[in-house]
């Protein structure tokens, strides 16, 4: 069962990263599509975010009363349905479905995330960070995706990427019909037993993930325009430097994944903290070589690549009964930084001229918050070998 587990959450975190890359190489389409400007197509990623954030904040409470199989069948097919009028009628209707569509991943994306909680527990952490491994996959296939399909029309890419959606959560469905998992105790349901979630515990992990997203979205979003002003830089090096920054976050949280396993969280995020740090030292300096910023892109995007699914995974375990509460209040604290900190360090590099200074500033406060975090060392089987 646990190998059906675990391939029906890869298929999922596959189509969660496929899909947040697909707007991006679609904006000319979208926007010749919907006839408006590439600037108004560019705004949809706003509302997908905002869709998130109000899924993740009101809906965490579902993850622990409902059948995450009935979770992932109504996130999927509400996402899968939103992706259809995403680039159909008209830019009104566009700006609509972005936003049930964000609202539609955070019910989905609760499914895989409470469950391997539950399956999982203490090695949540290290099964965790995999998976995000495969949501980069998933990242860097849409764009391969649209290219493939560009040439049927922009609502055909679409088409073809909210089948894949709906078939993923039908196929979560199907593969753990018979995990126990997928339901919480009835006494836990209605509040019995359950711990009360403190504050003063849940607050550093909530301030890691706004400054995580702030870091990793600002990079995602901005690294290619800073790349692309360096002295000589072409638009080859911005690209080599961007891809450089998903390459090392996607195979670093594969390679990450395992050494949770043997040498605990604590290890590996305050090792990976201060790589981010280091890594985004070189991206304020407003000369860097090219061969300085691909460096710190790389080193930045091995440093951030751990800490988000093990935040996500170690506060859970802090609240066991509380998991999808939990999950949803990290997830839409990460959907707020996504919103506001990008948007904010693409005024300061656009207008100022300044560098990624957000992208050090997050980095360096997440590097703080991590040291305050409540993580396991290593295992007792690790630590006497």
């Amino acid at each position: 069962m646990s190998k059906a587990l675990v391939a029906s959450c890869a298929a999922a975190f596959f189509m969660f990263g496929m899909t947040s890359s697909l707007l991006g190489p679609t904006i000319n389409d979208l926007a010749a599509a919907l006839g408006v400007s590439a600037a108004a197509v560019g705004l949809l990623r706003s509302g997908r975010q905002i869709g998130q954030f109000f899924g993740f904040s009101t809906l965490g409470s579902a993850a622990d009363k409902y059948d995450l199989r009935l979770l992932a069948l109504v996130g999927g097919f509400t996402m899968a349905l939103a992706l259809l009028f995403v680039s159909w009628v008209g830019f009104l209707v566009a700006a609509c479905a972005s936003v049930v569509w964000g609202f539609g991943h955070s019910i989905y994306n609760l499914a895989p995330n409470v469950i391997v909680g539950r399956v999982f527990e203490k090695n949540a952490p290290a099964v965790m960070t995999t998976l995000h491994g495969v949501y980069g996959i998933g990242a860097m296939a849409g764009p391969w995706i649209v290219e493939i399909f560009r040439t049927k029309g922009v609502f055909y890419t679409y088409a073809i990427s909210a089948t894949l959606v709906a078939l993923s959560a039908l196929l979560y469905a199907v593969l753990t019909t018979n995990n126990g998992k997928n339901t919480q105790d009835v006494s836990l349901k209605n509040g019995a037993g359950a711990k009360r979630i403190v504050v003063r515990e849940i607050w550093p992990f909530l301030a890691a993930v706004i400054l995580f997203n702030g870091a990793m979205f600002g990079a995602a979003d901005w690294l290619y325009y800073y790349a692309g002003r360096a002295p000589g830089a072409t638009a080859h090096i911005a690209a080599v430097a961007t891809s450089s920054f998903w390459a090392a976050l996607t195979i670093g949280r594969f390679l990450l994944g395992g050494l949770i396993s043997r040498f605990g969280e604590r290890v590996v995020m305050r090792g990976s903290a201060v790589g981010a740090v280091i890594g985004s030292v070189a991206l304020v300096l407003p000369d860097a070589p090219q061969n300085m910023i691909i460096a710190s892109a790389l080193m930045l995007g091995a440093g951030l690549a751990a800490i988000y699914p093990v935040l996500m995974a170690c506060a859970a375990n802090l609240y066991p009964e509380s998991r999808g509460i939990v999950t949803g209040n990290l997830a839409a604290a990460g959907a707020f930084g996504a919103i506001i900190l990008p948007a904010l360090q693409g005024w300061l590099i656009s207008e100022l001229g300044v560098g990624m200074v957000l992208i050090l500033a997050s980095a360096f406060l997440l590097s703080i918050v991590v040291w305050m975090l409540p993580l396991a060392g290593a295992p007792i089987e690790a630590k006497a070998s």
